[in-house]
């Protein structure tokens, strides 16, 4: 029996519904991509890999726009402008944000690519390996070692971070990156690398000629004296709103700790070990629900297989066939 590889992409997708997962992984069916899109969190992190392997992060921006608009018109582009302008600006000011506070983590690797054994729950290597990429792996002022998992969101990071104790991608990388150490003590946890997508709000210039002191303003202290900077103004006049800022105001930027001890990353192991077991026994039946609309490019080619309709050319247009249990 051949040895399989799997990403955290397929995984996903088994544990949602195995009938998606059969179409992509089995039947190699990949949804045609009728309008192409500049995601702001995947621009975000090719430019936060250009920085943190040192490279000139403006020709790093140039190069990732010019590959995703290479097939693009010109009307697509001026679209997608903004995209890259705001991508640039959430990197810089991220870069500004870590400078000023003193960033002590120790890089260890960058976008590392692995391909891990997944043991069986005996310790014997299994069939199938897990595969993925690493944001970053680094080393915090006190010698702990941490795997960093970068995060653009939209969402108010103090809630956001509510949930990412149960963030499953993380846990199967942070369980690869234990294996490959042979040591599960090895690491302490996940840094949940947060970036809130929206932009800080510039206070607004009032008829009087000063700035708006309104504290429902989703704004920082390093925008807010940008702008009495720009306006020539006096900040001995603003102390209560700058205040009120430093101790109230929504973050932009934010590293949420999550601890793992080996009991956990063997918990995750098994997990893992036994979905790699299913998968290659290939049990696929539907996990049919409201969101089938939304979230599964493969409905209406579900639903006629499910009513024994066959349509080879609904198939030919609207999927490329990549080959049976392909990886994303």
């Amino acid at each position: 029996m051949s040895k399989s590889v799997v990403s955290y992409t397929q995984l996903k997708s088994w544990k949602r519904c195995r009938q998606k997962w059969y179409y992509r992984y089995v039947r190699g069916l990949v949804p045609k991509e009728r309008v192409k899109k500049i995601d702001l969190g995947n621009y975000g992190h090719a430019l936060l890999e250009a920085y943190y392997k040192g490279e000139d992060l403006q020709q790093a921006s140039e190069n990732y726009w010019r590959e995703q608009t290479k097939d693009m018109f010109q009307e697509e582009m001026i679209e997608y402008q903004e995209v890259r302008d705001q991508a640039e600006q959430l990197v810089k000011r991220y870069i500004d944000h870590y400078n000023k506070a003193g960033d002590d983590l120790k890089i260890h690797a960058v976008e590392e690519h692995f391909q891990v054994a997944i043991p069986t729950a005996k310790g014997y290597k299994s069939m199938t390996d897990l595969q993925g990429v690493f944001d970053l792996v680094v080393e915090d002022g006190t010698g702990e070692l941490w795997l960093v998992d970068h995060k653009f969101t939209s969402i108010d990071l103090d809630k956001y971070e509510e949930n990412l104790v149960l963030d499953e991608q993380a846990n199967y990388y942070l369980w690869a990156l234990a294996e490959m150490l042979g040591d599960y003590g090895a690491v302490s946890g996940i840094i949940f690398n947060l970036v809130r997508t929206k932009l800080p709000t510039v206070p607004q210039l009032l008829k009087s000629g000063g700035l708006s002191k309104a504290k429902s303003i989703d704004t920082d202290v390093d925008t807010y004296l940008q702008a009495i900077k720009d306006n020539r103004l006096n900040p001995n006049d603003y102390v209560d709103i700058l205040n009120y800022l430093k101790e109230n105001s929504k973050p932009f930027f934010k590293r949420h700790r999550v601890y793992r001890t080996p009991e956990e990353l063997k918990n995750i192991k098994n997990e893992l070990y036994e979905m790699s077991k299913d998968m290659r026994g290939c049990r696929v039946y539907r996990n049919a629900t409201r969101d089938c609309s939304w979230d599964c490019p493969y409905r209406e080619l579900c639903i006629m297989e499910s009513k024994g309709i066959k349509d080879d050319f609904y198939i030919e247009n609207n999927f490329d066939i990549h080959g049976g249990c392909k990886q994303d």
